[in-house]
C-alpha cells in the first residue's frame, strides 16, 4: 500500500472539509482561496477564470498582477459549491489532485472582509454568471463543444483528444451561435451551459 505525501493529505482534508482560509495553487500559480462559507456556499477569489480561460470565460477572474507581483482584487468574489470546487482541484480522469492545498492563508481573507464591510456588494453565484440576459429574459445557450465531443464519443477520455476533434465540434458550436446572433442576438454570449436550446 502506498503512503500518501503530506502534500497529498493535505489536499484531501481540504477537499473533504473546506475551510476559510483554504488556499489552493499549483507550481507557485494561484487557483482561490475561500474567504468565507456559508452552509454550502463557499466565497471565493478564483484566479482561474476569465475571457483567458476557455472552459471557465464566464466566471470572476480576481487576480491582479503589478509590479512582478500579484494579488486579489477584493471586489469579485464568487459564489460556488463543492461541485466547482471538485472540478477545480481534481483530476478528471484519475485519482489525485491537480492542485495543492495550504490551509490557514488567512491575510486574503482579513482583507476581503475589511473590504466588504467598507464596501459591501452583492456576490454573484457562479450558476448565475453562465446566464446570458438579453432583453431582460434568460435565454439558455447552445450546446458547448465539449458536450458534442462526450456525445458522439462516449467512452474516450477528454483529456487525450487530438486538436482535430476539439475543432471539429468547436466549429459546430460556433456555427450555432452564428445562427443565434443573426437573429438579433447582441449581448456577449458564454457557451459554458449545462442547459441550451437548439439555434
Amino acid at each position: 500500500m502506498k503512503l500518501k505525501t503530506l502534500r497529498e493529505e493535505t489536499a484531501e482534508e481540504a477537499f473533504k472539509n473546506p475551510r476559510v482560509g483554504d488556499y489552493w495553487s499549483e507550481h507557485f500559480c494561484p487557483y482561490f482561496v475561500i474567504v468565507k462559507i456559508d452552509g454550502d456556499d463557499f466565497y471565493v477569489l478564483s484566479a482561474i477564470g476569465g475571457t483567458h480561460f476557455f472552459n471557465r470565460k464566464h466566471e470572476l477572474n480576481a487576480k491582479i498582477d503589478f509590479g512582478g507581483k500579484w494579488g486579489f482584487d477584493y471586489s469579485k468574489a464568487m459564489i460556488v459549491d463543492k461541485a466547482w470546487i471538485t472540478k477545480a482541484v481534481k483530476y478528471g480522469s484519475i485519482e489525485g489532485f491537480v492542485a495543492d492545498a495550504t490551509r490557514g492563508v488567512m491575510d486574503f481573507v482579513k482583507e476581503w472582509k475589511e473590504y466588504f464591510e467598507a464596501t459591501p456588494y452583492e456576490v454573484p453565484r457562479v450558476s448565475d454568471l453562465i446566464l446570458a440576459k438579453v432583453e431582460n429574459k434568460v435565454i439558455h445557450l447552445v450546446k458547448p463543444w465539449e458536450a458534442r465531443a462526450l456525445e458522439a464519443n462516449p467512452k474516450s477520455d477528454p483529456e487525450y483528444w487530438p486538436d482535430s476533434l476539439k475543432l471539429k465540434y468547436a466549429l459546430a458550436e460556433i456555427s450555432d451561435l452564428r445562427v443565434l446572433l443573426s437573429k438579433g442576438i447582441k449581448k456577449d454570449i458564454d457557451t459554458n451551459n449545462e442547459n441550451w436550446i437548439e439555434p
